[in-house]
């Protein structure tokens, strides 16, 4: 009986020492024993698909005890501003002191990320990656559930984007007309539109005044093929001789378009290749000159991002 005594009195302490040892490690941590610090997400554009795109995500996080834990269970989401991309799950995972590496998979759907996307302008191209959830983590018998959290900033720096055109349109005996670049800026952004503010700057290097008419803007993913922007202005704008003006087109983002250009995108590790498109016509004292949509004015201009790290 005596040795009974003995071996509940030996568990029970033990049992003592071992709640004291969490509860000091739970206090002496601020209620954090396990902190994330960084998040990266790779991306191989070879997984990439029209329906999927694969992503691995590394959690970098640090066990600010002496002993391991376990995280016996743990749902997190994954969002870029308001817009969630995914939910991670962690089971069984083994942290031991000090800093630690995870390693997930997670599929993203192309269409959220086209939203995710639209988000990122919004935002002015600086736009939070976040995540968010709670984790269960144990120290041999006894477990807590704690909050989860981490964020890192995701940055690009596309616009305001000013291409250089620098192509001349012949008046036959009067000179020429030259379209010298455009500047492309994004004017709103809503729920399901964003739209752009398109100056496309206009030299008559001729010796008379013209009128430039009906001029279009176009944007096309070269791979893709289909327009990506399209603006257009009617009315017919007047330069005198030696004169400089800008003409703003406002333009809209084709959302129908955007899933083939981002694919495209993201299967070549987030380069592409757009094509510029103006086009419109010229009156000058008697002699008008058609640059048509099937023949238009077109540079191509190189465009790159990185929302993912390669490995």
């Amino acid at each position: 009986m005596a040795v009974i005594r003995l071996l509940f009195l030996a568990l029970l302490v033990l049992v003592l020492a071992v709640v004291a040892a969490g509860a000091y490690i739970y206090l002496s941590t601020g209620g954090r024993p396990v902190v994330v610090e960084n998040v990266t997400l790779y991306l191989d554009p070879e997984m990439v698909t029209p329906r999927a795109i694969p992503v691995d995500v590394v959690v970098e996080l640090v066990n600010r005890t002496p002993l391991s834990l376990t995280i016996e269970q743990a749902s997190i989401d994954v969002y870029l501003e308001a817009v969630r991309l995914a939910t991670v799950t962690i089971s069984d995972q083994v942290v031991s002191s000090g800093s630690n590496s995870l390693s997930l998979t997670v599929t993203l759907d192309p269409a959220l990320v086209d939203e995710a996307l639209v988000a990122h302008l919004s935002t002015g191209e600086r736009s939070s990656l976040r995540l968010t959830g709670n984790a269960t983590v144990a120290l041999g018998p006894l477990s807590a559930t704690l909050p989860v959290s981490a964020t890192r900033v995701l940055e690009t720096s596309v616009f305001p984007a000013e291409v250089e055109i620098g192509r001349s349109v012949e008046l036959p005996g009067l000179g020429s007309v030259i379209v010298e670049r455009a500047i492309v800026e994004v004017a709103e952004v809503g729920l399901d539109t964003v739209e752009f503010n398109v100056y496309v700057v206009i030299v008559n290097d001729s010796r008379v005044p013209v009128y430039v008419g009906n001029i279009a803007f176009e944007v096309a993913h070269k791979e893709a093929g289909e327009p990506l922007v399209y603006g257009e202005v009617a009315d017919r704008v007047l330069i005198e001789p030696g004169k400089t003006v800008e003409v703003l087109i406002p333009s809209t983002l084709l959302l129908d378009a955007l899933p083939d250009a981002v694919y495209y995108h993201l299967r070549n590790g987030e380069k592409s290749t757009l094509e510029i498109r103006v086009w419109f016509f010229i009156d000058a004292a008697g002699v008008r000159v058609d640059i048509g949509r099937e023949a238009p004015i077109a540079v191509e201009r190189a465009v790159e991002t990185s929302f993912f790290e390669k490995r």
